[in-house]
């Protein structure tokens, strides 16, 4: 479609050239001093008409189809050039040839249609059918086999448009129009590709990158939604494993000597606190029952946290004013994630975008464990 439109206006463009070059070659004559025998042999008219078999030529090379296709190109220039040098070659027939060869290229353009069949296609280019109106007849069925009722309208308007710029604000309105439901996501992905079609750009491959990109965003919602799916499971882990302890410490009525549960809440972790090793429950948390909120996305993945650190992970501080818990496996990934997050998470929880720090908990140098 696109290509057939653009055949279009660099049609009228030659035409409209042509049609002032014929003017020009009439004023000239009209007002020429040369001598006029009265006979088509004469030199003032044999001129008159060198000069418009030269204008058709012209146009005949600008309004060429495949003018853009070098090889093409090439070849056609060829053929029009030895016709065109040929003085057994009249400008009727020139004007047939020309007229032969745009009917195949619109045949050809149709034909990569999904939408007409080899058959249908035979039946609307049969011989004897005019050129426009078999494109007519090609244009009349792509709207009525349209997937929607907008679809067909969006075919029926672009017939109507006569420049690129035209077709561009068209593919904006049709493609990039906005909805108070748009999330910031899908309204980011529209403007991108608004000022895509604002520069013109092939419209199939811009059409192209928008499903591709689609299709990449679409994958995210999934990932978002099995993250929160996991963060659920985890969570309801936890209670139950945190709940389980509780009541077996209940029906034991004396705690195990020497052994106690992590501090941290919902932590289900008991420490063994005869041991002379280092006490450290972090590592657990961080690579364990407490990772990333970010999930897929997160800045390590698939590693759990940066390599080597357990102890540069943290909370987010504007989530914790709003007594909400959210947990990042170090700085590098809370800033490379901040804005979705915030767009995930702040923003649907009436979470205000104050810090851009993590907390994360470091005892102070003269602190002292008491047993």
């Amino acid at each position: 479609m696109e290509e057939m439109l653009g055949q279009g206006d660099r049609i009228r463009a030659a035409k409209e050239t042509l049609d002032t070059s014929l003017k020009a070659v009439e004023q000239s004559y009209s007002t020429s001093d040369q001598p006029h025998s009265g006979g088509d042999d004469c030199e003032r008219c044999i001129k008159r008409k060198a000069d418009i078999r030269r204008a058709y030529y012209t146009y005949y090379l600008d309004a060429d189809p495949d003018k853009e296709h070098g090889y093409w190109a090439r070849k056609y220039k060829e053929e029009l050039d030895k016709r065109y040098n040929d003085p057994q070659t009249s400008l009727d027939d020139l004007h047939s040839w020309f007229r032969l060869h745009m009917r195949e290229v619109v045949r050809d353009i149709c034909a990569t249609s999904d939408e007409i069949s080899p058959d249908a296609l035979m039946e609307i280019f049969h011989d004897g059918r005019p050129t426009n109106d078999s494109l007519n007849i090609c244009l009349t069925h792509l709207q009525q086999t349209a997937p929607n009722p907008d679809a067909a309208t969006f075919t029926a308007e672009l017939q109507k448009t006569r420049t690129a710029e035209e077709r561009a604000q068209l593919y904006i309105k049709y493609y990039c129009s906005t909805s108070p439901n748009d999330s910031s996501l899908v309204k980011n992905f529209k403007a991108k590709y608004a000022r895509i079609f604002e520069q013109q750009e092939p419209f199939n491959k811009v059409l192209e990158a928008m499903e591709q990109e689609a299709k990449d965003l679409q994958s995210v919602k999934l990932a978002r939604l099995q993250r929160d799916i996991n963060e659920l499971e985890m969570a309801q882990s936890a209670h139950t494993k945190a709940q389980a302890k509780k009541d077996q410490k209940k029906r034991d009525r004396e705690p195990t000597p020497g052994v106690a549960q992590c501090s941290l809440d919902g932590c289900a972790n008991e420490i063994n606190l005869a041991t002379d090793e280092i006490i450290e429950c972090a590592d657990e948390h961080d690579r364990h029952d407490h990772q990333c909120c970010m999930g897929a996305r997160c800045y390590y993945y698939p590693q759990p946290g940066p390599p080597g650190e357990t102890g540069g992970g943290g909370l987010c501080q504007d989530c914790g004013e709003e007594e909400f818990t959210s947990y990042f496996c170090s700085q590098d990934c809370y800033h490379h994630n901040l804005e979705l997050h915030r767009d995930d998470f702040h923003d649907g929880k009436g979470i205000h975008n104050d810090s851009d720090h993590l907390d994360i908990f470091s005892p102070a140098e003269d602190m002292e464990i008491v047993s």
